[in-house]
C-alpha cells in the first residue's frame, strides 16, 4: 500500500498570505505528483504559515493553531511553522518548534535570491528531515547530493538528503 504523508496548511485568509500559500503549493506539487504527499485537512503534518495576519487572526491563532498544537503535543501530528513575513512569533505556543526556512528567516525577507529560492529551502529542509516522511518510508536507503547552487548566504542549503524508495 502506498502511504502518503497528509499535509494541512494553516494560514490567514488575507491577500498577501494567500499569494504565498499559492506559491508554496506550486512548490509542493512536485512532491504530490511523486505520490509522497497529499494536501489535506486532517493531516499528519500541519504547516503553520506564520505572518502578522496569521498572528492577528482570531480564528487562525485561537482555533486552528490551538488544535494543531494539541495534536502535536499528543503525538497525533507534526506542526512545522513556516515564517512567511516578519512578525514576533517566538513567544507563541509554537515558538519552541523548529521553524522554516533555515534559521527562521522569513521567505519574504531580503537576502533570498528569489521567493522560489526561499520556498526551495523550506522544501529541502522539510523533506530532508525524517520527521516529514511516513514511518514506512524511514527504513529506506538515503544519499546526500550537492545542489548546483552556489551558497549565496548562510541561509541557503547547499546539499539535501534524497530518500531512495524501495521498489
Amino acid at each position: 500500500m502506498d502511504e502518503k504523508t497528509e499535509i494541512f496548511c494553516c494560514y490567514a485568509h488575507k491577500h498577501e498570505d494567500q499569494q504565498l500559500l499559492s506559491k508554496l503549493k506550486t512548490h509542493l506539487a512536485s512532491f504530490e505528483r511523486e505520490g509522497l504527499i497529499n494536501i489535506w485537512h486532517d493531516a499528519d503534518i500541519i504547516l503553520l504559515l506564520i505572518s502578522p495576519s496569521f498572528i492577528a487572526s482570531e480564528y487562525c491563532y485561537s482555533r486552528e493553531m490551538k488544535r494543531a498544537m494539541e495534536r502535536h503535543n499528543q503525538g497525533e501530528a507534526c506542526v512545522i511553522p513556516i515564517i512567511l513575513r516578519p512578525v514576533s512569533w517566538h513567544n507563541a505556543p509554537f515558538g519552541k518548534l523548529q521553524a522554516l526556512p533555515i534559521e527562521a528567516k522569513p521567505v519574504t525577507a531580503p537576502g533570498w535570491p528569489s521567493l522560489d529560492d526561499a520556498f526551495l529551502n523550506v522544501l529541502y529542509s522539510f523533506f530532508s528531515s525524517n520527521n516529514a516522511l511516513p514511518e514506512a518510508r524511514q527504513n529506506t536507503t538515503s544519499i546526500t547530493i550537492e545542489l548546483p547552487y552556489p551558497p549565496m548566504s548562510t541561509f541557503f542549503l547547499t546539499s539535501i538528503q534524497i530518500v531512495q524508495m524501495p521498489i
